[in-house]
């Protein structure tokens, strides 16, 4: 199951955590299930759990019972349920075929995909 759902710019990250709201009190995902990826910056709770404990972070990929903040970089392997992928911008040219292969292959039952219009258009090449 894949949605796309465009954004205005600079709204990725804050849309991809209304969209966790929504996948936990409607669609009853829990929230273990989900990772919310980025392609660029990380998200806010991403650098405040690096900020406090490093190793804890990590840790808490194995934690089933909340959401994982990651970037797609450090997500390379590794799968969860439900992915929500908020294109929030690319480092450089070069790596955004990398980054959205990797990010569009982390999901096993769902995949979200957020981000402005000018992105989506990198699905229809």
């Amino acid at each position: 199951d894949v949605e796309f759902i465009t954004c205005k710019a600079g709204e990725a990250i804050a849309r991809a955590d209304d969209f966790v709201e929504k996948l936990t009190d409607i669609e009853h995902w829990k929230p273990g299930e989900i990772a919310l990826l980025t392609t660029k910056s990380r998200h806010p709770v991403h650098v405040e759990m690096v900020e406090r404990d490093r190793l804890g972070y990590w840790k808490s990929l194995w934690n089933s019972d909340d959401v994982f903040y990651g970037t797609v970089g450090g997500f390379k392997g590794l799968e969860r349920p439900v992915i929500v992928l908020a294109i929030d911008g690319f480092h450089n040219a070069e790596e955004i075929d990398d980054f959205l292969y990797v990010g569009l292959t982390r999901a096993r039952d769902k995949l979200v995909v957020i981000g402005e219009e000018k992105d989506m258009k990198l699905f229809k090449k």
